[in-house]
């Protein structure tokens, strides 16, 4: 082939490859602007659902800073928003076990925000709610009537001047109570809580916050063991109290307490004081020849083995056949029935009984002075009995007292200090009718704590109450109270039974009414004046970590992401 040949070859392959390449770029011209359409869409829908996710997370924020609860919004208030957006949320707290209620003393939360793009993928934000770093405060002890950290159910009562704290608090006008007389529970017309009076007034703090007025209760049996139902759950009897109930409410405290007892450990308040205090002269145990690192299982074989040296007495059924005075500390090891009067002089030394403490007065009045250690259950029962001292219980302690009997402390100004491991049950039918002219004489001063719950049913008896009552709830109890909600599950707090009347020993029923003795609550509850509380008490613990905020919660929000 000639030169020309070559050219005119060269010439034609090059136009080929100039028309495939036009060809080619003009088909890519194509494909691309149809995929920056599709692209343009794509990133219009996205940034749609990234503006409609943003608005419900707003929302969320908004209602939560206005009030509202986080149970509320979890059954009502997302579901608004929901509709409204097209944005599904989801409370996924439980799939971060580091975070929840109460963790390190703050109260955190997780919320999955997401929207459903076209293309089946899903973006979602995740918001994560906190009162950890917000202010802290610790309370003076003591300023706080009625605390739990679990369920606070008040059927009735007259509370005056207080501070109120529950994770949540119920209230009724229909306190229960077992009829022996017909063998089944019966719930009682009677009154609402009175939270305020002239100049006083008392504090609600808690969101979760609800009244019923019918079938608010209902029993799993007609014996005196089984158990109450809350029906809060599927029947929804309980309504938000702050903007449906008309009655008096109390006011709303303007602080949010978010674990009331975040770090106090019983067991060790417990044993400090059993190593430091309770033997004779304040010696340390941790000297004795028989001393172990204290524990529950090794406890009453410590305490059993330092008898010797001088660091408990070891007692017998002998001393207490009469009225006596202990001048130093002392064992008795079993079971003990009290029914004398019985001092222990010294202000840290004590009685420790390795085994259950009855304090039976069935055969007259007794007065009791000192500290007491228990290490089985604590039970008063027959005629009144004068307390001027602090008792340490593993167990229950159970009050059940004979009719117009019960627990005074008009001693040498002190009053009842109770500290029990399991439940407090006031059960019984002391100051069993109300007169006006014995009102003052049957007042109890007291604070009263319990790693468990207190039970009181103030139906039958009558409680003036001048103190605090507090149950940390921490559940587990080998003997729970008798309340569970709907789904069996235990409830466990502060359960109080107010009758407004009174209430025979067969029966019968005598409501209030304004002309007769009984016009008054049977429990009355009110603070002691602050200053006199140290030294109205010993042994009280120091619950310095009450954690509280402002009400103002910290929202982080994360980045958007796809799945």
């Amino acid at each position: 082939m000639n030169n020309k040949g070559n050219i005119l070859s060269s010439a034609l392959i090059v136009i080929a490859i100039l028309t495939f390449s036009l060809t080619s770029v003009a088909a890519l011209t194509i494909n691309l602007s149809s995929n920056t359409h599709q692209i343009n869409l794509q990133t219009s829908e996205e940034s749609l659902a990234k503006g409609l996710i943003k608005e419900a997370a707003d929302q969320f924020e908004v209602y939560i800073r206005d009030g509202g609860t986080f149970i509320d919004f979890d059954n009502a208030g997302s579901l608004v928003i929901e509709q409204a957006l097209g944005v599904e949320i989801d409370n996924i707290t439980p799939s971060y076990p580091d975070f929840g209620d109460h963790t390190n003393g703050a109260v955190t939360y997780v919320y999955n925000f997401s929207y459903l793009l076209t293309n089946g993928k899903t973006i979602y934000l995740e918001i994560y709610v906190s009162s950890y770093g917000e202010s802290l405060d610790s309370p003076e002890v003591f300023e706080y009537n009625i605390a739990t950290d679990g369920t606070l159910i008040m059927n009735g009562g007259t509370y005056t001047d207080s501070k109120i704290f529950g994770d949540k608090v119920y209230i009724t006008d229909l306190p229960f109570f077992y009829d022996e007389l017909y063998s089944q529970y019966r719930a009682l017309n009677s009154s609402f809580p009175h939270f305020t009076s002239a100049g006083s007034e008392t504090y609600i703090y808690s969101n979760d916050y609800r009244f019923c007025t019918a079938l608010c209760w209902s029993s799993t049996g007609n014996t005196v063991n089984d158990s109450i139902i809350v029906n809060n759950v599927t029947q929804g009897t309980f309504t938000d109290a702050w903007d449906n109930y008309s009655g008096d409410t109390g006011l709303q405290g303007d602080i949010e307490i978010n674990d009331f007892f975040t770090s106090f450990d019983y067991d060790s308040y417990f044993f400090e004081y059993i190593q430091n205090e309770s033997t004779t002269n304040s010696r340390d145990l941790t000297t004795s020849s028989s001393w172990e690192e204290l524990t529950w299982d090794n406890l009453e074989n410590v305490i059993w083995g330092a008898t010797d040296n001088y660091y408990y007495d070891n007692v017998t059924s002998a001393n207490f056949t009469r009225n006596k005075t202990f001048r130093d500390s002392s064992v008795y090891n079993g079971d003990l029935t009290i029914s004398r009067n019985l001092t222990v002089q010294q202000s840290t030394d004590a009685l420790v009984v390795l085994g259950n403490l009855t304090v039976d007065t069935s055969r007259s009045s007794i007065n009791l002075n000192g500290n007491f250690i228990v290490l089985g259950n604590l039970t008063f029962i027959g005629n009144s009995v004068d307390i001027d001292g602090t008792f340490f219980v593993k167990g229950e302690t159970i009050i059940n007292m004979n009719e117009n009997h019960g627990i005074t402390t008009s001693g040498n100004n002190a009053g009842f200090t109770l500290l029990s491991k399991d439940n407090i049950r006031v059960e019984n039918n002391h100051y069993y009718e109300y007169l006006s002219s014995a009102y003052g004489d049957y007042s109890i001063d007291s604070f009263m704590f319990t790693e468990q719950s207190i039970y009181i049913n103030a139906v039958k008896s009558m409680m003036d109450y001048h103190g605090s009552l507090y149950a940390l709830a921490k559940g587990g109890s080998i003997n729970p109270i008798e309340v569970v909600d709907q789904s069996a599950v235990q409830v466990n707090g502060i359960i109080i039974n107010n009758f407004q009347g009174y209430l025979t020993d067969i029966g019968w029923v005598y409501w209030a009414t304004s002309s007769n003795n009984y016009a008054n609550n049977r429990f009355k509850i009110s603070p002691i004046t602050q200053g006199s509380y140290i030294t109205r008490f010993d042994h009280i613990p120091d619950f310095e970590s009450i954690i509280v905020s402002e009400g103002v919660w910290t929202f982080f929000a994360s980045e958007f992401n796809y799945n």
